[in-house]
């Protein structure tokens, strides 16, 4: 047997009005033609000259190989690897000798020395690393290595500035 539904009652603890009333302490809303010209937002004309202009923010294309530089190192041509599965970045080179808080480091013909400092058991270097007009700044993790040297620029770098094309090589930077 069906029965018919019943209708809802009205709940008198509701905190809103019938659409008709205007509540005591409500300001309504008016509408554009009831405000007088003296309370308008006076909005002035924008300047040319005034507006920021952004340069172009969009993330740089680059392949899963690139030659780098280290330019306060002078340091030019340096392969990197583009990783976006390593979460941290880190330095391939031979390590010629690490005092206080200095490492000396063999980068193929070149021996630089770096500001050094360990954290959880590992070392890391700070460095500038230059792709094109792209800037890379952070602490790279020192991997000790006796073959070519080369950079792994991880997620903590590249995060927001690159987009890796893993099929292709040396897109922005010659061979």
């Amino acid at each position: 047997m069906t029965s018919k539904p019943k209708k809802p009652k009205i709940d008198e603890t509701l905190d809103w009005a019938d659409s008709d009333e205007v509540l005591e302490n409500e300001d309504p809303w008016l509408l554009e033609s009831e405000v007088s010209e003296s309370e308008q937002w006076d909005a002035a004309p924008i300047d040319a000259d005034d507006v920021l202009v952004e340069i172009d923010s969009r993330p740089m294309l680059v392949g899963h190989r690139e030659n780098v530089s280290l330019p306060e190192q002078e340091i030019h041509r340096l392969l990197a690897r583009f990783s976006t599965d390593n979460e941290r970045s880190s330095l391939h080179g031979n390590i010629r000798q690490v005092v206080a808080n200095h490492l000396t480091l063999e980068l193929g013909q070149a021996v630089i020395e770096l500001p050094a400092f360990e954290e959880n058991d590992a070392l890391f270097v700070a460095v500038c690393i230059q792709l094109g007009a792209l800037q890379f700044r952070g602490n790279l993790q020192v991997v000790a290595t006796s073959g070519t040297p080369f950079l792994v620029l991880g997620r903590d770098l590249i995060a927001g500035q690159v987009i890796v094309d893993p099929s292709n090589s040396w897109m922005q930077s010659e061979r």
